[in-house]
């Protein structure tokens, strides 16, 4: 089960989704892609109406669309991730963000504000290799003017 209650072999097909997109990117494949997100969106709306507005599910949808929407879904993701203390939902989600604006909008007041979540929810749990991503992001927010 996922720490907010998705069961496993539910989740499974979600990265199962998420794989089989890679993989049609990787292949050239336009089509099957857009057909495979299609799938991965409807499989996530069926698991929103089973498990209700769950962070991992925002965040994983969000990955998967527009800037705007994806934005706004993020920061929902968060919200009920921190609510709930969930500090590993809140750090990838945060890391997300802080990527978002620092690399694609160049946002450095954003790009900021994201990455010093980043830093509260290191203090509660992380990987090396969610420390070095976030100081590669320090660094990236360093060289924007």
């Amino acid at each position: 089960m996922t720490p907010d209650g998705i069961s496993t072999a539910e989740w499974a097909r979600v990265h199962e989704f998420a794989a089989e997109i890679v993989n049609a990117s990787a292949d050239d494949d336009e089509a099957l892609g857009s057909s495979l997100v299609a799938q991965l969106l409807q499989e996530l709306d069926r698991l929103e109406l089973h498990y209700g507005r769950l962070a991992s599910l925002l965040a994983t949808r969000a990955d998967y669309l527009d800037e705007g929407p994806a934005l706004e879904l993020l920061e929902e993701a968060y919200a009920i991730a921190q609510s709930g203390g969930d500090h590993a939902v809140c750090l990838l989600v945060a890391d997300s963000l802080a990527s978002r604006h620092i690399e694609d909008r160049r946002d450095r007041v954003q790009g900021a504000q994201w990455l010093a979540a980043c830093a509260h929810a290191l203090r509660s749990t992380g990987s090396a290799s969610d420390i070095k991503q976030f100081e590669w992001l320090e660094g990236q927010l360093q060289l924007l003017p």
